[in-house]
């Protein structure tokens, strides 16, 4: 068998014609686009970027009064920007071990052991605040309002003598 390339390009133009010519607009309204979203579609992608814009701006505030709450328990506000650094943290200012934050990574039993202990920081800084127990069932349920409320109140930090103490 001998390659022969004029009569492969003759073969590609006679079944695809010459490619050099340009598309009209009439001809692209004959070609079907598998990829375009009907109106249902664009609701649907607007409405995630509308809730990931909405939470990402969640996560600024609740950075910001955290920044705000250990400044005022006298640690340094970046300390609210560190991922896990965060926990051991305000474990700390709540009277408990920071080191607690390693009981998430036990499978199985991590996530209720973390819900336990931050439920207790809660508690803890509630009452480091001079609020009620109450006041950590907000911290609990909604963050970012509880925490902005005692990172921008007038509240101060006093101690945690009344702290629930856990591993000492």
């Amino acid at each position: 068998m001998t390659f022969d390339a004029d009569n492969i390009l003759e073969d590609y133009l006679d079944d695809y014609g010459d490619t050099t010519e340009t598309i009209g607009i009439d001809d692209l309204k004959d070609i079907k686009d598998f990829g375009s979203l009907d109106k249902a579609d664009l609701l649907i992608i607007e409405f995630l970027i509308g809730f990931i814009i909405f939470f990402l701006a969640l996560a600024v505030v609740r950075i910001i009064a955290m920044w705000k709450v250990f400044k005022k328990a006298g640690r340094g506000g970046w300390e609210a920007i560190v991922p896990f650094y965060n926990a051991w943290v305000l474990y700390e200012i709540s009277g408990l071990k920071g080191w607690i934050i390693f009981f998430a990574f036990i499978p199985y039993i991590g996530t209720l052991a973390t819900l336990v202990f931050t439920i207790i920081a809660y508690i803890n800084l509630s009452r480091a605040f001079n609020k009620n127990d109450a006041y950590s069932i907000g911290l609990l349920f909604l963050p970012t309002i509880f925490f902005s409320i005692l990172g921008f109140g007038k509240d101060e930090y006093t101690n945690t003598d009344k702290a629930i103490k856990v591993f000492n």
